[in-house]
């Protein structure tokens, strides 16, 4: 095989990896979005919050590595969120309630990523 050719295997490897490590991210994802979503009203669980945008960082930047366009922009939206809402003194229930609205765009953008990956992989398919 030559180099090119173990180059693209090996990123195919990677996006491989990462899209079977999604649903780990968005449990985790969502146990920081409960615990910050447990403050009091108009307060700030920072580390949760700080949890959020690292893990939703995250995804944005690899989902934008791979081109997988759709979690990139709503990944990249909500961590815009989580800044708003850090650069402040209080989450509001409007800032929950858009969290909320992406963190649900985010698990059904994020459906049926896997389908078919094995034999993409096996079949040496551009995924």
């Amino acid at each position: 095989m030559d180099p090119e050719a173990r180059l693209r295997a090996r990123m195919m490897e990677i996006k491989l990896d990462f899209i079977r490590g999604v649903p780990q991210r968005l449990d985790a994802m969502d146990a920081a979005f409960d615990t910050l979503n447990r403050a009091p009203e108009g307060e700030i669980d920072t580390e949760a919050l700080s949890d959020l945008q690292r893990i939703v960082h995250t995804i944005a930047g690899t989902a934008g590595t791979f081109e997988l366009t759709e979690l990139t922009e709503i990944a990249a939206e909500m961590e815009s969120v989580c800044k708003q809402v850090g650069g402040g003194t209080e989450i509001t229930s409007g800032h929950r309630q858009e969290l909320d609205r992406l963190r649900e765009k985010l698990i059904e953008a994020s459906q049926g990523l896997g389908q078919g990956l094995d034999q993409g992989l096996d079949q040496g398919l551009d995924l």
